[in-house]
């Protein structure tokens, strides 16, 4: 994988496969994933100390409310939530009609359509062995993610763009015990463990958000055996260019 943007507190790494004719699709999922981190912050720091929460305490219906602030703004409205279509599924020669359904997010810039499709896991990180656990349930949803995608209808009536891509997305908020928990380094360690779960999930996109500057807040357990944290947020994608131009 190659960095697509490196920050303080923020990575995006892509496959090498998306260079070139998807390159404009892993654009696309850096500018979301950062897009959706902006507006959870803000949300937290509206809130008072006494309600205070982080995306990671969300789950998926939750954490679409920041997503939709995002696309807002990265398309200047031009999308729609629960986007209504047809689903079918290719049969080895013939097309076999699944019926009618919903894509989470159709959305469009000036140069990219995209239609996308949302879910929501657990990640769990181990501080004292600097790894990650990337549990099997998450690469199902991330596969289901894409099928639905690809089950879409005569995807080119719904774009006029140069460039149009389907976009599996998979949020898993990142959890962890102890006190040390709350230290995550973003270094060559940490990439080589993402880029791991990335071949496990079967994503070939991946974002990754420390969070930090006073936003890292410590739970008691629920056994009451110490406390745990949630140091950070990892954004899987799988990402398919649509359109046949160039």
């Amino acid at each position: 994988m190659f960095t697509v943007y490196d920050s303080k507190n923020y990575l995006c790494l892509a496959d090498e496969s998306l260079r070139d004719t998807r390159e404009k699709g892993y654009e696309f999922f850096n500018d979301l994933a950062r897009g959706t981190i902006e507006e959870l912050k803000k949300y937290f720091d509206c809130q008072p100390d006494s309600l205070k929460e982080h995306a990671f305490e969300y789950r998926e219906q939750q954490v679409k409310t920041f997503i939709t602030l995002a696309l807002g703004k990265m398309t200047k409205n031009n999308f729609l939530q629960e986007f209504p279509m047809e689903r079918v599924k290719k049969r080895t020669k013939k097309w076999e009609y699944l019926g009618n359904g919903f894509i989470d997010y159709w959305a469009a810039t000036k140069e990219v359509t995209c239609f996308i499709e949302v879910k929501n896991e657990w990640t769990r990180y181990y501080p004292e062995k600097k790894a990650f656990t990337f549990y099997k349930a998450a690469a199902g949803l991330l596969s289901d993610a894409k099928e639905q995608t690809d089950q879409i209808k005569d995807k080119g009536a719904f774009y006029n763009t140069k460039h149009a891509f389907s976009l599996g997305l998979l949020i898993t908020p990142v959890f962890a015990y102890g006190e040390e928990a709350e230290i995550i380094r973003k270094d060559a360690a940490l990439k080589e463990e993402l880029i791991r779960g990335a071949k496990d999930l079967g994503a070939d996109i991946l974002a990754f958000w420390r969070i930090g500057n006073g936003r890292l807040n410590a739970y008691e357990r629920e056994n009451g055996k110490g406390v745990e944290y949630f140091p950070g947020v990892v954004f899987w994608g799988r990402v398919r260019k649509v359109s046949r131009k160039k």
